[in-house]
């Protein structure tokens, strides 16, 4: 019970948080990356994540950022290569819903596709709006 530190078995913090009963406390928790970057931030409630979460690259850079409702991705998504480059995601319950763009490893764009509520669908969809 309480709160707590893991640490990586490079002396590193790994992960600090708060435990009751036995199970995840409501309330934030940090993981980090073996070279003591932050790795990901965010909340929890009732042992699920809720609300807003990010996570980084090993060098720094924000990796993604979004918000969870009842454990499951609600609402924009929004994930960056480790370049920065940003590739924009939605969700909405859970399931993809809006443009998706692919990346090259020379950060050029190769192709999108169009989800509506976790359904592939005709990229014009994404494109109307």
């Amino acid at each position: 019970d309480g709160p707590f530190e893991w640490y990586h078995e490079n002396g590193q913090l790994e992960t600090k948080g708060s435990f009751k009963d036995g199970k995840r406390e409501d309330g934030p928790f940090e993981w980090y990356h073996e070279n003591g970057q932050l790795e990901t931030k965010g909340s929890y409630k009732d042992g699920k994540r809720e609300g807003p979460f990010e996570s980084y690259h090993e060098n720094g850079q924000l990796n993604t950022k979004g918000s969870y409702k009842d454990d499951e991705i609600d609402g924009p998504y929004e994930t960056w290569l480790e370049s920065g480059t940003k590739v924009y995601e939605f969700y909405k319950d859970g399931e993809r819903h809006g443009l998706y763009k692919f990346v090259n490893p020379d950060y050029s764009i190769f192709g999108e596709e169009c989800y509506q509520n976790g359904e592939k669908v005709d990229l014009t969809v994404c494109e109307s709006k």
